[in-house]
């Protein structure tokens, strides 16, 4: 069959309609290769998608006190008058505190931190306490200890039989290196006690609700320090024949530490003993956490070996070198010759005798 060229015009035209909307359809088609990524038209409108920062872990938070009905309805009871005792004293509630503990005298010291040195808040006199002076040394002695200790929130008991309580975290690293036994020694209230510190109530209220807030705020333990006395060399000088003077000269270097620097020392142990290198304002405090040599100290720190002899405080002792040198005396004027004395001497006043007249 021939085919005739308007035919195949034809024919060619109708070919170029057909390709030119398959071509039409093919550019309005979806489809994609896979894993290829759709970019919209209008992409410069679109604003950049965010970064993604990553954000710090926080640091764990300060495990909470146990609480109870009780130590709820104490805190409630007690807050408004221990803030305003505070703010007399310029302190702040929850700040980080120190605990001292005078046997002889039946004292317990509350030190509240202001700025970067601790300041005497107030002293609750003991109730009772078992024993006598010396550390606690086996169970069942029934002596209360003596030494340098630190309350976690994991000691405070607020369900106590003593109404409130903590632990002061008998034995310690020190006691158990010396084979001392025993344990659950508080500071609770009542008036009575077997190897524990009683408070009374009223004060422990206030004690324990100081502590509450304190480690609520962040401070990890608070330090109490046990003494036997006041660490002076004339409290040390009168129990010279006691067989616990040894222990006490170490606790006395702690002890001075503080009254020099009023920063609770940090504690760790040497040679089976105390060792003591200054404190810093943190509000962290470990105490006796390992067994690691102190670090030296630049603070005068008077020992047992250079006690002074006289019935002085060992810390008015230390700061004994570093007071300025008293100025010089003026110098004497020079002696007069016995010519220059009879110069310089006014007239004699003339005696009158008995009928002579005066010329």
């Amino acid at each position: 069959m021939k085919h005739t060229p308007i035919a195949l015009a034809v024919r060619l035209v109708c070919i170029v309609c057909l390709g030119l909307a398959l071509l039409t359809a093919g550019a309005g088609c979806s489809h994609k290769k896979k894993g290829a990524a759709v970019v919209p038209a209008d992409s410069k409108s679109l604003p950049p998608p965010a970064k993604t920062l990553a954000r710090p872990t926080p640091a764990p938070p300060c495990p909470p006190t146990p609480q109870s009905e009780r130590s709820v309805a104490v805190r409630a009871q007690r807050e408004a008058d221990l803030r305003n005792q505070f703010r007399l004293a310029s302190l702040t509630l929850g700040a980080p505190i120190y605990i001292r503990i005078f046997k002889e005298s039946k004292e317990l010291e509350v030190w509240v931190e202001r700025g970067e040195r601790f300041k005497l808040f107030k002293k609750y006199p003991i109730a009772r306490f078992s024993g006598g002076l010396g550390p606690k040394m086996r169970e069942g002695d029934l002596q209360a200890p003596e030494g340098f200790y630190a309350v976690t929130a994991e000691r405070m008991n607020p369900w106590s039989n003593f109404h409130l309580a903590f632990n002061v975290g008998y034995p310690n690293e020190y006691d158990l290196l010396r084979g001392a036994t025993g344990g659950a020694i508080m500071v609770h209230g009542k008036k009575d006690s077997v190897g524990c510190f009683a408070m009374t109530d009223p004060a422990i209220e206030e004690i324990y609700t100081i502590a509450d807030y304190a480690l609520n705020s962040g401070q990890l333990s608070f330090p109490v320090h046990i003494f036997p006395f006041r660490m002076t060399v004339a409290n040390l000088m009168r129990h010279t024949r006691s067989p616990h003077l040894p222990f006490w000269r170490n606790l006395l270097r702690g002890y001075t530490l503080f009254e020099l620097t009023r920063l609770p020392p940090t504690v760790s142990l040497n040679n089976q003993a105390y060792a003591f290198t200054t404190g810093k304002p943190v509000r962290p405090t470990t105490l006796v956490a390992q067994v690691q040599p102190p670090a030296r100290t630049t603070q005068p720190v008077a020992t047992a070996r250079t006690l002074p002899q006289n019935p002085r405080p060992a810390q008015q002792a230390a700061l004994q070198e570093t007071r300025p040198a008293a100025a010089p005396a003026p110098a004497r004027p020079a002696r007069l010759t016995t010519t220059q004395a009879t110069r310089m001497a006014p007239p004699a006043t003339p005696v009158r005798r008995s009928g002579q007249a005066i010329p």
